[in-house]
């Protein structure tokens, strides 16, 4: 099982990394284009959770959903379009054909999207803890007048 250790999730992220390195080119430019951005994103997170004193200032459900969207979310999202694209190879399938169902397409730019909304919160919540740091050290200098 994971121990939930800082080298473990850079590990983790890394593997990640080197999947997404490979599906990438198999994926619309949109997706691809939101992928980069997530990626940035998912990185910042990882820094944060890598580092003790910042980890501190994220929520354990924050926590836990970014060791998850490393896991399983992220490479899943992919994986599923993928077999979707492989399933319906020469067949012309468009499964956005009734009325409100998304193509492929849209599904997974809306996971994509839905996945990095919420990574950006962590990375705020850490940010907000440095604010707040420097705020009590600026009362703290400003105590020295």
């Amino acid at each position: 099982g994971r121990s939930g250790t800082a080298g473990d999730i850079c590990r983790d992220a890394a593997e990640l990394d080197a999947f997404l390195a490979q599906v990438a080119p198999r994926l619309p430019d949109d997706a691809a284009r939101s992928l980069a951005g997530l990626k940035e994103t998912l990185a910042r997170a990882v820094e944060v959770l890598a580092n003790e004193q910042k980890t501190i200032a994220v929520p354990a459900e924050e926590r836990f959903f970014v060791r998850e969207v490393i896991a399983r979310y992220l490479p899943d999202a992919c994986r599923h379009y993928l077999s979707v694209i492989d399933a319906s190879k020469g067949l012309g399938v468009r499964s956005g054909e009734r009325s409100g169902e998304r193509t492929p397409e849209q599904s997974l730019q809306n996971q994509l999207h839905v996945l990095h909304g919420r990574l950006r919160k962590v990375v705020e919540f850490a940010a907000a803890d440095e604010v707040r740091k420097l705020a009590n050290h600026e009362a703290f200098i400003n105590g020295k007048r």
